[in-house]
């Protein structure tokens, strides 16, 4: 280039720079001054910058279910813990927040603002909502954690809770999510017999199962409505039930329940109706404080119990809700079933529409007195405070009246020796009485003998009851001469007794039906031996101990 030219390039580049200088003095005049707002101001109020840039996230790893993998939709619940604790999502009712789950089962989620501890959940249809760790935190920056897990308790279910903390460490949190499954179905909208039932009374659908603690959810749904219980956990027995006005279905057990699976349970529930009536006693009068109960005969012979009622003055009652179908009404005087005594009167029916529109009346059957006394072997009425006796109904339940329950009925003696039984049916009964005095040497004395309800003049006389005798051998024959233990049972009452040598008496089983037994160590045992006492007394028996 040559020198002219270069020359006038530079005075040109140095008219621009002088053009620019004086551009930006015009355009952008020196600001006035304006006095800085006080420090104290920017910290109390941080930007929105300053926010984000100081919450916390913390991170860990989900893993999957043995049964199953993590479910696409699965999400991380964390729920701040402010007040009672709870161990199931569904109990919580405080704000909560929700974070993604990775394919790999990894998680991150934002420390709630002021929170020290926060609960974790896995959060999908098909998982169990039970908490899967606690979070707390130890200082501004510092964190530990607990797994969640069934922490045992003396004399008790055990109980959820954390065992151990950890130090958390960032991404290292690994806890374990629970399988589940849901259950789906629908109220019957069947048209009730009667037009007074409504059809658009709600009932109560129920769900029970087991993660450790019993778990119960509820729903309240109209005939023909549809329902839908997620997060019902796997690993211990799972069950529904419908209880309405109208509506019934008893605890029913959801067999081999798959983990991710939604069970549909189809139309469920069944229509029952109250049924009124009134009961008499053998004479015609009302019975005040009676009780009448309804029960029906399953398939493997097992009665189920539909309802109870007691009776008003005027001797009513209802049922609230009976099937159509065949039942069984058990009523007594004296409420005989929830612990008082007295006679049971039994009725077969089945409910149909003209039924349930009428009031059914109940007669009882008519009561037999049976009273008399006891007397020692001397003739004198043996202590009052050392005597029992004790009826029982003869006539047991049979394949054609299996609904007659046989009952067994105590009673003292006083000063005199007298008894007295107010209420019994007509008929055969057995006696048995005992006394077993407290002073040493004195044996026992007892008798069992048959009475004929209505009685007012039946006379016991005791006898001195011989000890209960034998010996226990090995399988060859040869005396079992080491310690075992004979164990003698009945109905609430067990008396073992400890031996040492093969020969035994046991003097302290009263009179009736036992059941006894010689156990030994290493696994021996006899076989089951069931004794009529006092008349199996008399002779000797012989307890073979063999594996």
């Amino acid at each position: 280039m040559s020198a002219p030219i270069a020359s006038r390039i530079a005075l040109a580049a140095c008219a621009l720079c002088a053009c620019r200088e004086s551009e930006v003095e015009v355009v952008a005049p020196p600001a006035p001054a304006v006095a800085a707002p006080p420090a104290v101001d920017a910290m109390l109020v941080p930007s929105e910058a300053m926010r984000v840039s100081t919450t916390a996230f913390l991170r860990g790893r989900v893993m999957a279910p043995r049964e199953m993998p993590l479910p696409a939709d699965a999400r991380i619940a964390a729920v701040a813990d402010a007040g009672t604790w709870r161990p199931f999502l569904h109990m919580r009712k405080e704000p909560r927040e929700s974070f993604a789950i990775g394919t790999d089962g990894a998680f991150e989620f934002a420390w709630p603002a002021d929170a020290e501890q926060v609960t974790l959940y896995a959060d999908a249809p098909t998982l169990a909502d039970v908490a899967l760790a606690i979070v707390f935190r130890i200082a501004p920056d510092a964190y530990e954690f607990g797994r969640v897990e069934a922490l045992p308790r003396a004399y008790a279910a055990p109980q959820l809770g954390v065992a151990e903390r950890h130090r958390y460490v960032d991404g290292r949190m690994l806890v374990a999510a629970h399988s589940a499954m849901i259950i789906v179905g629908r109220l019957t909208s069947e048209p009730p017999v009667l037009a007074s039932a409504a059809s658009s009374e709600r009932a109560t659908v129920r769900v029970h199962a087991w993660r450790h603690e019993q778990i119960e959810w509820s729903a309240a749904i109209a005939a023909g409505e549809a329902f839908r219980f997620e997060h019902v956990p796997i690993g211990g027995p799972i069950a529904f039930s419908i209880e309405g006005t109208r509506h019934w279905l008893g605890s029913t057990t959801v067999e081999q329940p798959r983990a991710g699976e939604t069970r549909d349970v189809g139309v469920v529930g069944e229509l029952r109706y109250p049924l009124r009536g009134r009961l008499i006693d053998a004479k015609g009068a009302p019975v005040f404080g009676g009780g009448v109960r309804a029960l029906e005969l399953e398939g493997d012979s097992i009665a189920q119990h539909i309802g109870w009622s007691i009776t008003a003055p005027d001797g009513r009652f209802e049922l609230a809700r009976v099937p159509l179908r065949p039942i069984v009404l058990r009523a007594g005087r004296h409420n005989p079933e929830h612990g008082g005594g007295g006679l049971l009167s039994v009725f077969q029916l089945t409910p149909d529409a003209s039924l349930l529109a009428r009031e059914l009346v109940l007669k009882l059957d008519p009561v037999a007195r049976l009273s008399g006394t006891v007397t020692g072997p001397d003739g004198a009425p043996p202590p009052s405070y050392a005597t029992h006796v004790l009826i029982s109904d003869s006539q047991r339940s049979t394949d054609a009246d299996p609904w007659r329950s046989a009952f067994t009925r105590g009673s003292g003696i006083d000063a005199h020796g007298r008894f007295v039984y107010e209420e019994l049916p007509f008929g055969e009964h057995e006696l048995c009485v005992w006394c077993e005095p407290r002073e040493a040497g004195k044996p026992a004395i007892g008798a069992v003998v048959r009475v004929t309800a209505p009685a007012d003049d039946v006379v016991v006389r005791l006898a001195p009851l011989p000890p209960l005798h034998g010996r226990a051998v090995h399988a060859n024959g040869a005396a079992f001469d080491g310690p075992w233990v004979l164990s003698a049972r009945r109905e609430f009452e067990n008396r073992d007794l400890e031996c040492t040598q093969s020969a035994f008496e046991h003097a302290h089983l009263t009179p009736g039906r036992w059941e006894i037994r010689a156990y030994a160590a290493g696994g021996l045992s006899s076989a089951l031996l069931e004794l009529d006492l006092p008349a199996d007394l008399a002779r000797e028996h012989v307890l073979v101990l063999e594996p």
